[in-house]
């Protein structure tokens, strides 16, 4: 369902975990990192649900919104691709009306480039008529190492990235600098009711210099202040949690990590802030009732903000 809505490991540390720089944070652990993303994306079928709202609705909310003669070769710039599957199905989706594409890729982890180039590759046909320019760069430096910074684009995405940016508002205005007239500037965040949001609006101990806590409203209000133009539509997703938050599960551990993004949690926190925590979650702040196969899930929102130039 879419709802649019206009403009270390160690030891135990203290109960409160009050000093942020004692927490070691998911990005500051690539394994970790990796391993509980992977648990996250099984459990709550992140590509699936991506690619069947590109498909059901990418169509009519960017393709037919961009103005662009469709003789002209368009371009796209992917911000924090990754491996590439949510930009690839975007690519076919614009073949459809622009048959030469350009598309420039930043990425700073060269593993995930490296797993974009072989998807690209597997694609064949299916991706023809699509030039790729690779960087393996943060937006931040794409910014001032690029040499070419006339150029502009009709399409820019920055799907799940704006959380591990150092000034989210700069990169806005910036990434809203590079759209040609007509283009389109394709976000996507976490939801206020998510439950990364949640999680972090009530436990800011365990925030990180990582910008996790902020959602799609934050978001909003950036844009609203600099006055652009978009449109909010929710992507409504949950998270199969069944087995997770009751007893001890390497699973439930790795899914915990990731969704209050900490490393090791169970090890990091005082055994009360834990159990505080994991209450929290599975309590209708965060968990949606169970289903009738006796599931537990929770609740993990996205929603996609479209700025128009």
């Amino acid at each position: 369902m879419y709802v649019c809505k206009t403009s270390t490991h160690g030891g135990r540390l203290c109960s409160t975990m009050a000093t942020s720089s004692k927490i070691a944070t998911l990005m500051s652990d690539h394994e970790r990192y990796v391993t509980t993303f992977a648990e996250y994306s099984k459990r709550c079928r992140k590509y699936e649900v991506l690619d069947k709202w590109i498909s059901l609705s990418f169509p009519e909310k960017i393709v037919n919104a961009i103005d662009v003669k469709e003789a002209e070769e368009f371009k796209m710039l992917g911000v924090g691709s990754g491996t590439g599957q949510v930009e690839t199905s975007a690519l076919k989706q614009l073949l459809t009306k622009w048959p030469m594409i350009n598309h420039t890729v930043v990425e700073p982890n060269s593993e995930l480039i490296a797993q974009f180039k072989d998807l690209a590759t597997r694609e064949g046909n299916g991706l023809h008529g699509v030039s790729f320019n690779w960087h393996n760069l943060t937006v931040e430096q794409f910014r001032h190492e690029t040499s070419d910074q006339s150029k502009k684009y009709n399409l820019i995405m920055a799907v799940q990235i704006l959380y591990y940016v150092d000034n989210v508002e700069e990169v806005l205005k910036y990434l809203t600098s590079l759209l040609e007239d007509g283009g389109i500037l394709f976000v996507i965040m976490v939801a206020e009711n998510s439950c990364f949001s949640r999680i972090a609006q009530k436990f800011p101990q365990l925030e990180s210099e990582i910008q996790h806590a902020i959602s799609s409203r934050h978001i909003e209000q950036m844009l609203t202040a600099n006055q652009n133009e978009f449109k909010t539509y929710e992507i409504e997703t949950k998270i199969d949690s069944t087995g997770c938050l009751d007893g001890d599960s390497e699973q439930g551990d790795h899914l915990i990590d990731f969704i209050t993004q900490v490393a090791y949690l169970k090890k990091q926190a005082s055994e009360s802030l834990y159990n505080e925590i994991i209450e929290f979650i599975k309590s209708d702040n965060v968990s949606l009732p169970k289903t009738d196969d006796g599931r537990s899930w929770i609740r993990c929102n996205y929603d996609a903000i479209f700025v128009k130039n």
